[in-house]
């Protein structure tokens, strides 16, 4: 702490000397063995200069502790990693010389700490780029612990695991005062997130009661209902109160679903029987594309919002990413995923669509199954919330939106490799040419699976790119 008020005074010495000779042309030199150049070419270390592996490593942790938790899919997943992502960028700002403060743009959130622009405190602080590392190492540590609740002790032990292992290499080769600083640092935008997190009380509350008991679906026909095998009560029905970061409520409208009916030559009755005939004439390539892209399954895979995050993974190494693309993709693709759960879920509980199969079998085909469940040998499972729009689709339109922002100049081809090794069901790599086409397969990879309709898919497909422009849109670069 004396340490640091040193360098604070010092700082502000430099600031005077600077005023008083602001009347001269020369260049200002401080004859120090800190500082021996000119105050006007004072070097922060660059983040963009970190290695990536850091961060790769505890996106990849992230997916590997999301397949297992419980009562986390989709949405409070979509919501913890739109608050990592947001602390990790915030938390390294002052190293992104051409970046500004999240505060800027987000509703009721602050920046804390010293002027993130003030290259004199910086560049007296950060003796390297390790200072960053030690700064995002701390800060997904502490984000994981709270945002990742439902953790069991192993899965908390990884995340210990994983932070001593970058700690103990970034501190061998920094000072003890430098590591110290970036440790308070880390503390400081950690706390500063989390409370910025819990003043959404809607989301505090929610992300605990998934199911609530007090929650009656509409009845009627052509409405949603618990579905089999489970029928399970619906999940986050009032998730459409949660905070979006940069989506304004006023920015999406619905298209509403065909209209019901179960007359033969209606939309609605069309786009069913396209359901039970696919299923029903489902071929090699057909159940590889459900399978592939299913992630519905708690055990077996991540949720379908962090897929997004198993497609940047691999992203960032193809594209040679540098640190500071790669922190700030992350965060925009942690918001755009936030916003287009809350935004979809509030379609769903807006319209409370059926799901294809109890509609199939009650006016088409009673012996009607998806193959939904099939990995873990309980077929015919549904998931449990209304079908329109579809959240696959939603995501995956949000994702592509950034992916295009970032990776499209230096991706020509792209080999999603998430399930490779998987033995449950098909996941051998499939190749795309662009982030669209993948998208748009991830969204109407429902169909074969059975659980949504083909009008299901386009709504979800046109609210994610909404979403997905208003996460690449905003500016957070300086005016110089």
């Amino acid at each position: 702490m004396i340490q640091r008020d040193s360098m604070r005074l010092f700082a502000f010495v430099i600031f005077l000397v600077s005023i008083l000779s602001s009347c001269t042309d020369d260049p200002i030199v401080i004859d120090d063995p800190v500082i021996d150049q000119p105050i006007s070419e004072l070097i922060v270390p660059a983040v963009s200069e970190g290695d990536i592996d850091l961060t790769h490593d505890w996106y990849n942790l992230y997916l590997d502790i999301e397949k297992d938790l419980e009562d986390f899919r989709p949405n409070p997943t979509a919501r913890a990693l739109g608050y990592i992502g947001i602390a990790a960028y915030e938390a390294v700002v002052p190293g992104m010389y051409d970046l500004h403060s999240i505060s800027t743009v987000l509703a009721d959130y602050t920046s804390v700490g010293d002027d993130p622009l003030d290259k004199t405190i910086w560049s007296l602080r950060v003796e390297s780029s390790l200072y960053w590392e030690a700064v995002l190492n701390h800060v997904y540590r502490e984000t994981f612990t709270y945002f990742l609740h439902s953790m069991n002790e192993a899965q908390r032990f990884d995340v210990e695991q994983l932070y001593l292992s970058h700690a103990q290499r970034i501190n061998s080769q920094m000072s003890t005062a430098g590591y110290q600083d970036a440790l308070d640092r880390a503390n400081l935008i950690a706390s500063s997130v989390i409370q910025y997190a819990q003043s959404d009380i809607e989301s505090e509350i929610q992300v605990h009661d998934v199911e609530p008991e007090g929650y009656t679906p509409p009845s009627g026909v052509g409405y949603w209902q618990p579905t089999q095998p489970d029928f399970r009560n619906a999940c986050h029905p009032y998730w459409y109160r949660v905070r979006k970061f940069v989506t304004p409520d006023t920015a999406v409208s619905f298209i509403p679903p065909a209209v019901y009916s179960e007359e033969p030559d209606s939309r609605f009755y069309q786009e069913a029987l396209e359901v039970n005939d696919v299923v029903a004439n489902l071929d090699h390539e057909g159940r590889w594309i459900a399978e592939f892209w299913s992630d519905d399954i708690v055990g077996i895979t991540f949720s379908p919002p962090a897929r997004q995050i198993a497609i940047a993974n691999q992203l960032i190494k193809v594209a040679n990413s540098d640190l500071q693309e790669v922190i700030e993709m992350y965060m925009r693709l942690g918001i755009a995923l936030n916003d287009a759960a809350v935004t979809c879920w509030q379609g769903k509980y807006e319209y409370n669509l059926e799901r294809p199969i109890d509609y199939i079998r009650r006016v088409i085909n009673p012996d009607f199954t998806t193959i939904l469940g099939d990995a873990e040998g309980i077929p015919s499972q549904n998931p449990n919330f209304p079908a329109y729009p579809s959240g696959h689709s939603t995501f995956a339109s949000a994702g592509a939106a950034i992916f295009e922002e970032f990776f499209s100049l230096g991706v020509r081809e792209f080999t999603d490799r998430c399930h490779e090794d998987e033995t449950l069901f098909i996941g051998t790599p499939r190749t795309y040419t662009n982030f669209h086409i993948m998208a748009r397969e991830n969204a109407y990879s429902r169909i074969p699976l059975g659980v949504h309709f083909r009008m299901d898919c386009d709504e979800g497909l046109r609210l994610g790119y909404i979403v997905g422009d208003y996460a690449t849109r905003f500016s957070l670069r300086q005016e110089l």
